[in-house]
């Protein structure tokens, strides 16, 4: 994958996230989209990493990946429950603005990156 083609990717998924903060903010809809988002990030890194691991010969897991797949499992399991349960609980939608808010960041902070310095290929 080629520095424009990930540029472009993180780009999108910025647009969508401040689309869907603006939307749901406009619509009165941000308990019911936030957790929604959330949802398809984690669904986009799950598959993301299982892609990868396919391609890959010498199966080598190293901890930190495990724990960013593990709360990515978690943020997937309580965007689900928050949609399944008819977003009764409060506690569980401040989760939502904060995951969010991380999700957004760190896509913001990978494009800086990624602007930042050139890379020949990616893993």
């Amino acid at each position: 994958m080629s520095n424009e083609s990930v540029n472009i990717i993180l780009g999108l998924l910025i647009f969508i996230h401040l689309l869907a903060l603006v939307a749901g903010a406009a619509l009165h809809k941000l308990p019911a989209i936030i957790p929604l988002l959330n949802f398809l990030i984690g669904m986009l890194v799950i598959i993301y990493w299982v892609q990868k691991q396919l391609r890959v010969e010498q199966q080598i897991i190293h901890l930190p990946e495990m724990i960013i797949l593990g709360l990515e499992l978690l943020v997937i399991a309580s965007a689900a429950y928050f949609v399944l349960a008819s977003q009764k609980d409060h506690w569980l939608k401040v989760i939502h603005y904060i995951i969010f808010g991380i999700h957004l960041a760190l896509l913001i902070i990978f494009l800086i990156f990624m602007l930042t310095f050139k890379m020949k290929r990616l893993i």
